[in-house]
């Protein structure tokens, strides 16, 4: 009878931690808890840097760094978005304060996020975290 009872413990605890684990919801969202960015240097220097939080939502900030005058000069700006992963595809939605969005969808591919614009620009995020 004792045997019984532990194994019948013992399989309880199997499907109970089998059970725990396996509904966890960011266990499928690869993407959540990283950070990608991307510079450029056109007319200054652009920073982008998307950071995944977790159930689907993110931010981006935006970084600007430009001489004006002599004088070193920076902007930042940071908008959420929403956002769905299903490898290797991952898109972005933007909501602007007006209620209009935009919508980028791209590849991910190691620690390489790409989008293509529709005007065939290619912008490429490096994994950083």
């Amino acid at each position: 009878m004792k045997r019984a009872k532990f194994w019948m413990i013992a399989l309880l605890a199997i499907t109970l931690t089998v059970g725990f684990t396996g509904c966890d919801k960011d266990d499928d969202d690869e993407l959540s808890g990283t950070s990608w960015s991307n510079t450029t240097t056109d007319d200054g220097t652009t920073v982008m840097t998307l950071n995944f939080k977790s159930n689907g939502k993110g931010t981006i900030v935006t970084e600007y760094y430009w001489t004006y005058g002599g004088t070193e000069e920076k902007e930042t700006d940071s908008e959420s978005f929403t956002y769905t992963y299903k490898a290797p595809k991952v898109t972005l939605t933007l909501t602007y304060d007006d209620g209009e969005t935009a919508t980028a969808t791209g590849t991910v591919n190691g620690n390489k996020m790409t989008f293509i614009e529709n005007d065939d620009d290619t912008i490429v995020f490096t994994k950083i975290k």
